[in-house]
């Protein structure tokens, strides 16, 4: 996963440099689950079994949004699957919208690696709101028309 969202991370701040301005909101949703087999008959059922309380995200995403100062207005969500036992016959089981990365020039330079899992499959969505109920916390924390900081909570509110 990493390889692919830190060159992400690269080419958006490359993106600015450039004279484009982001609104940035970063966030994990779901979980990962091992599959206990994979279609290549290799077995993942644990030997023995530790518990570890911590949960894996299933998707890391960034909602990207320009700002009013910048070149063009762009708007939209980059989601990384935080898994890497995704392949292309399994892929719709991660896929949240249709991928629209390649309408967009300047992530040109992830076009191939983006669809291999061991360097982290990503793809890119328009804001819908069918997007906004499946990434955990995006609704809670973000209206891109209208968002205001609640002064008593601190959390972002929308009207």
């Amino acid at each position: 996963m990493m390889h692919n969202w830190k060159k992400f991370m690269t080419l958006l701040h490359e993106r600015t440099l450039n004279g484009f301005e982001y609104d940035v909101y970063v966030g994990v949703s779901g979980y990962t689950k091992v599959p206990l087999e994979l279609k290549h008959k290799m077995d993942f059922r644990p030997k023995r079994l530790i518990y570890y309380p911590q949960r894996i995200p299933k998707y890391i995403w960034a909602y990207l949004n320009t700002t009013s100062s910048s070149k063009e207005a762009e708007r939209l969500i980059v989601i990384g699957v935080n898994s890497i036992f995704v392949t292309k016959g399994s892929f719709e089981d991660y896929s949240l919208c249709k991928d629209v990365c390649d309408k967009f020039k300047w992530l040109e330079p992830l076009s191939i690696t983006r669809h291999m899992a061991a360097f982290g499959y990503m793809y890119c969505c328009h804001l819908t709101n069918n997007i906004r109920k499946l990434l955990e916390g995006f609704s809670n924390l973000h209206c891109p028309e209208t968002m205001f900081i609640d002064p008593e909570c601190g959390m972002y509110d929308c009207n």
